[in-house]
């Protein structure tokens, strides 16, 4: 996460996105309180534009891997 937050346009909020995904998906007790410690120490470090434009793709993303499966398009 912390390479991704330093590289690219709204990396840090596509950082917390992926993690906030990892801890909605997963089903795995030690790796959710992984993500979830990840994500206490990164949303502080967030502005309320990158905070809200994390949780926009994170609904995004969600809703798209609700639909096909996967985070690709269904046609591929």
């Amino acid at each position: 996460m912390f390479v991704d937050e330093q590289v690219g346009v709204n990396s840090a909020a596509k950082a917390y996105a992926i993690n906030r995904l990892l801890m909605e998906m997963t089903q795995n007790n030690d790796l959710y309180n992984r993500y979830a410690w990840f994500e206490q120490k990164h949303s502080p470090r967030l502005s309320q534009n990158e905070l809200a434009d994390a949780n926009t793709l994170f609904e995004q993303w969600l809703a798209e891997i609700n639909k096909n499966g996967s985070l690709y398009p269904s046609e591929f």
